[in-house]
């Protein structure tokens, strides 16, 4: 499952006058002693693998937190060709850590 998460505005990490305090997504490392946090801003598009990443919502401090989130589920299917030789329609990748913005 791939979690797919949009940011709708932006909070005072990414913009001095934004009134969102808090609300970031943290990723954390295996043993927990690295985080990462990525801080809402408009146009933020997060992507990642759900189940292989630990991973938390930090608390709105202040204001209010915008944002469109949805998940793709899929499940890997076999299929035997015209051939008899069987194809893996899907091969799921070990994870995806990837953020961009649109402009």
């Amino acid at each position: 499952m791939f979690t797919i998460h949009l940011y709708l505005n932006d909070s005072k990490a990414e913009d001095p006058d934004a009134e969102l305090v808090g609300g970031a997504t943290t990723f954390f490392s295996d043993d927990e002693k690295r985080r990462l946090d990525i801080h809402p801003k408009a146009g933020r598009v997060l992507i990642f693998q759900h189940r292989r990443l630990l991973h938390s919502g930090d608390d709105v401090l202040a204001g209010t937190k915008y944002t469109m989130r949805t998940d793709i589920m899929y499940e890997r299917r076999t299929v035997v060709n015209a051939c008899n030789k069987q194809a893996n329609l899907a091969s799921p990748p070990t994870g995806i850590r990837i953020t961009f913005e649109l402009p």
